[in-house]
C-alpha cells in the first residue's frame, strides 16, 4: 500500500466571515512568527484541512454558511488531533455548550479578544498538538519494534526447537548405545565435544582452555575427583547451546552484536540445558553449564 502524501505544515487556521477580523488575525499571528492560513468560508476551511496539516484552528461561532460547532464537528473526522479554539462575540451559553458537545473544542475566546491571551492560547495549542503527534509516532515505532521482536522470537523458537530435536535424536542414540555404561560420561562427552569442535565458527581450543581453567579452579577449591571431572566436562561443553543458534550470534565478538542479538546470545546456557535434558547422567554437567554466567558469589 502506498504511503499517504505528506501535507505541508501550517501552524494556525483562522476562520471568520468578517474579513476585518480575518485580516487582524493574520497580522497579529504573523507578527509572532507563526505560519497562518485564513478563510471566510467554512467549506474552504475544510478543503484547507485536506491540503495542510494544522496545529490550531480558530473559528468564529456565528457564521452564515455553518456555525463553529458544526464546523468543528466535521474537522474531528479530518484532523482529530488539531487544537480547536472557538471565537465568539456572544454571551450565549447554549452556543458554547453546543460547540463543546459537537465540536469537542479545547478552548474558547470572547470578542473582543486580548492579544496576549490569544497568543498564549495558540502557543499552548501548538505545543499540545505537537505532543499528540509525537506520542502517536512513538506508539507506531514501539508497535513496529514489538512486531519485529515477536517475529524474531518466533523464528528463534522454531530454529531452537528444530536443532534441539536433532541433537536430542543424537543423544537418544547415544543413550541406547551406552545404556550399559551410562555412568561413564566420557564417551558421551567426547562425542558432544566433537560437535563443537566440528563447527567452523566455534573454536575447540577455546573449549579446551575453558575446561582447563574449570579443572584448576575445582582442584584449588579442594573438590573431590568426581566433581573435578564433572567441572572439566562442563567447561568442554559450555558452548554446546550455541549449536542451536544462528552462526551470526557467535562467529564474532559479543561486543559487536546488537542489543537484541546479545540478549539471544546469552540464552545459550539455558538452551544447552534443554538439549542435555534427555541425558540424565549429564544432569550435573548440564546444571553447571546453565549457571556459567552466574557471579561466583551468586549476586546475578
Amino acid at each position: 500500500m502506498a504511503e499517504p502524501a505528506v501535507k505541508e505544515h501550517m501552524q494556525v487556521l483562522c476562520m471568520d466571515d468578517d474579513e476585518i477580523v480575518v485580516r487582524t488575525f493574520q497580522r497579529l499571528l504573523v507578527s509572532y512568527h507563526l505560519s497562518v492560513k485564513t478563510t471566510l468560508d467554512p467549506t474552504e476551511g475544510l478543503k484547507l484541512l485536506d491540503t495542510y496539516t494544522f496545529d490550531v484552528i480558530i473559528c468564529d461561532m456565528r457564521m452564515l454558511q455553518m456555525d463553529g460547532a458544526d464546523f468543528f464537528a466535521q474537522t474531528r473526522n479530518i484532523a482529530p488531533d488539531v487544537h480547536r479554539v472557538l471565537l465568539t462575540g456572544y454571551a450565549d451559553i447554549d452556543s458554547t455548550i453546543s460547540a463543546v458537545n459537537k465540536g469537542k473544542i479545547h478552548a474558547y475566546i470572547q470578542k473582543p479578544w486580548q492579544n496576549e491571551l490569544l497568543i498564549r492560547t495558540v502557543n499552548d495549542g501548538i505545543e499540545k498538538t505537537a505532543l499528540k503527534r509525537k506520542n502517536k509516532q512513538l506508539e507506531k515505532q514501539i508497535k513496529a519494534q514489538n512486531n519485529q521482536l515477536k517475529e524474531l522470537n518466533n523464528n528463534l523458537e522454531q530454529m531452537v526447537e528444530k536443532r534441539t530435536q536433532q541433537i536430542r535424536k543424537v543423544l537418544k542414540q547415544l543413550e541406547t548405545v551406552n545404556e550399559r555404561e551410562k555412568h561413564e560420561h566420557r564417551a558421551t562427552f567426547e562425542i558432544l565435544y566433537n560437535f563443537i569442535n566440528a563447527n567452523p565458527y566455534l573454536d575447540g581450543t577455546q573449549a579446551q582452555n575453558i575446561a582447563a581453567t574449570c579443572k584448576q579452579l575445582a582442584t584449588r577449591l579442594g573438590l573431590d575427583n568426581q566433581l573435578i571431572e564433572m567441572t572439566e566436562m562442563a567447561g568442554y561443553l559450555s558452548q554446546i547451546g550455541l549449536l542451536a543458534m544462528e552462526p551470526e550470534l557467535y562467529k564474532k565478538p559479543t561486543k559487536e552484536l546488537t542489543e537484541t542479538q546479545r540478549k539471544l546470545f546469552y540464552t545459550h546456557p539455558s538452551t544447552a540445558q534443554l538439549m542435555l535434558m534427555p541425558a540424565p547422567h549429564l544432569s550435573d554437567v548440564s546444571e553447571a553449564i546453565y549457571y556459567q554466567f552466574e557471579h561466583y558469589n551468586w549476586t546475578g
